[in-house]
């Protein structure tokens, strides 16, 4: 029996879950083939998508996704070039060109994950328009729904771990943040439900997301001088000190650093991370649905899918006791979502 919010979720339907509420089937003491332990949890996620539109989008994807199975030899796009597959997905021969707006002016970098997170905001688009087709594909596709249930369980963690902990402002360090949507919602979160605060300290690559975090933060009501956004890589925070932050998301830039900087960034975030604190890190799993319409149709170029298995043996080469890790996947099985805590 789990608590969903203020309900017993026992024997209850998936299907019934408000948006962003989570729902978790079962936790267990996992292994690796190498025999190291950890904690796995399997959950589901409600979604702002419905049943019957999720299905009737997501079997046209799957068509095109088997299309490119049976095609291992058709190009990558990029660069003017295309396939079908892609050429399908963005309409290309079509007059709806929202999604290929989306395409030429923020893919793969982080502004494209905003309307997969706010799928009705229009602000990224010309006249604040976008397009029935569009629309669709943030609202129903599998990786627009994976997005935000990450972010949901992510939410979940921080939520968790503010509640547990008695004082009421907390340090955070985010790399990669993009347009910061989960840290706003967790921020907004913490003061509605408990009362306190979460400071921010933000690092993307990219200056139109910093831009853009900067403008929701605000909309959203939090001070300015809770957050500290701004353009840089991960090595910016290396010179952090020891012990310093409570709470560090790398949710959307673990799966884009190759092997020897995921251990080297492990290292460097677990040192600055307070005893007792948490590090919450994602990757796009290796057997994942509608894997090759990610990577050769929709195009999220850097993106390094990986097994449960090479995560737990990264963060064990990293020093970490993998016993103190946590697993979580929804059951639409796109990301496995890792929350390390500092004994």
């Amino acid at each position: 029996m789990t608590l969903l919010g203020e309900r017993l979720a026992e024997g209850m339907d998936p299907n019934d879950l408000a948006p962003g509420e989570i729902l978790e089937h079962a936790t267990w003491h996992a292994q690796t083939d190498n025999g190291r332990r950890y904690e796995k949890r399997s959950v589901s996620v409600g979604d702002i998508s419905s049943p019957e539109n999720r299905k009737r989008m997501n079997d046209r994807l799957d068509i095109l996704n088997d299309w490119l199975k049976k095609n291992p030899g058709a190009p990558i796009p990029g660069d003017g070039v295309t396939n079908l597959a892609s050429d399908a997905f963005y309409q290309n021969d079509k007059e709806n060109t929202t999604m290929q707006y989306w395409r030429d002016h923020y893919m793969p970098e982080a502004p494209a994950l905003y309307n997969l997170q706010r799928p009705h905001d229009k602000r990224l688009f010309p006249g604040h328009y976008i397009d029935f087709y569009a629309e669709d594909i943030f609202i129903n596709a599998l990786d627009s729904i994976a997005i935000r249930a990450r972010s949901a369980i992510y939410d979940s963690v921080i939520m968790k771990y503010v509640s547990e902990h008695p004082q009421q402002d907390f340090q955070a360090l985010a790399l990669g943040a993009g347009a910061g949507i989960p840290n706003i919602d967790a921020t907004v979160n913490a003061k509605q439900r408990f009362g306190k605060t979460i400071r921010w300290r933000e690092f993307d690559l990219s200056q139109t997301s910093v831009n853009l975090n900067k403008v929701l933060f605000e909309e959203a009501g939090i001070p300015a001088e809770d957050v500290d956004a701004r353009r840089g890589d991960l090595k910016k925070a290396y010179v952090l000190d020891s012990d310093s932050v409570d709470m560090i998301d790398m949710l959307g830039l673990w799966e884009y650093l190759d092997r020897d900087r995921c251990v080297k960034a492990l290292q460097e975030f677990y040192r600055i991370l307070k005893p007792d604190g948490v590090m919450v890190v994602s990757n796009m799993l290796e057997d994942r649905p509608q894997l090759d319409l990610n990577q050769r149709a929709i195009g999220w170029k850097g993106v390094k899918p990986r097994t449960i298995d090479e995560l737990i043996e990264i963060a064990h080469d990293a020093g970490i006791d993998t016993e103190g890790i946590r697993i979580t996947i929804s059951d639409d099985g796109v990301y496995a979502v890792m929350e390390i805590h500092k004994s």
